[in-house]
């Protein structure tokens, strides 16, 4: 079987697939959790909505939404780490038989716990700044309605989007294929860095995909001609989901390549 050079990351060595799959993963979750929150923001609109009109301020309004990311994130932080230490000690008696080597004993590495404990609380915050951004724009009236707010032309971020990708695709091929003399972690960075900016620009181009979906509704039957429409005016939580699963697939179908 071939082996991968490890790669220096605080103490411990990582292979550079572990690091592109859990980017990957960690941009995933963070899409998702954009969604949900989209999807909690919109079924409690006229509650936001009675906030504001008692004198809740659109920075209270949005700061309600970021300190409930920062509970649910801590919450699913503590967790993962409790499973993540569980199943490593669980592994840890058939850990030679799987890997064909003797294995050194399990050590608790302080930088191994806190820094993903960081980086999936700052995926966390960052999923709940757009739906924050939007609570804090909702006029009072049309909260209190419980109408959908107007979205923006999705035109607007489809370039935004094809721009990311290309700047992607440039760091991935620079990765892959230019050797850094010294030090050969660059090469992963910029791999790493393709890899979740790629999904970012896909992103920004979903909403303007989905958009298009209205026009087809109507040569649909009734309950296509319905799932089509609603999917495309609730593109904006709609898109986190359509990319998340377009990342997957996209990783997987790399990785059996």
């Amino acid at each position: 079987s071939r082996s991968w050079r490890g790669v220096s990351l605080g103490d411990d060595s990582a292979s550079p697939t572990i690091l592109i799959l859990g980017s990957l993963a960690l941009v995933e979750s963070a899409l998702i959790a954009s969604a949900a929150f989209a999807v909690s923001i919109r079924r409690r609109q006229r509650e936001l909505g009675l906030l504001a009109a008692t004198g809740a301020t659109p920075r209270q309004l949005a700061g309600l939404v970021l300190s409930e990311a920062a509970i649910l994130g801590a919450i699913a932080c503590l967790a993962g780490v409790a499973v993540g230490l569980l199943g490593a000690l669980a592994l840890s008696p058939w850990l030679d038989d799987l890997t064909q080597r003797r294995n050194p004993p399990l050590v608790l590495d302080l930088f191994g716990i806190v820094g993903p404990i960081a980086v999936g609380f700052g995926a966390a915050m960052f999923a709940a700044l757009v739906p924050a951004r939007t609570v804090a724009r909702v006029p009072v009236l049309l909260a209190l309605s419980g109408r959908r707010l107007a979205q923006a032309p999705a035109r607007r971020t489809l370039w935004l989007g094809l721009g990311v990708v290309a700047l992607a695709a440039a760091m991935t091929v620079i990765g892959a294929t230019v050797v850094f003399t010294g030090d050969s972690s660059i090469r992963y960075l910029l791999l790493i860095g393709g890899a979740v900016l790629s999904t970012l620009g896909f992103g920004a181009c979903g909403p303007w995909l989905l958009e298009r979906m209205d026009r087809v509704a109507s040569r649909l039957p009734l309950a296509g001609r319905i799932a089509f429409r609603d999917t495309a005016r609730a593109r904006s939580r709609s898109s986190p989901i359509v990319t998340a699963i377009l990342a997957g697939c996209a990783a997987a179908i790399a990785l059996g390549a």
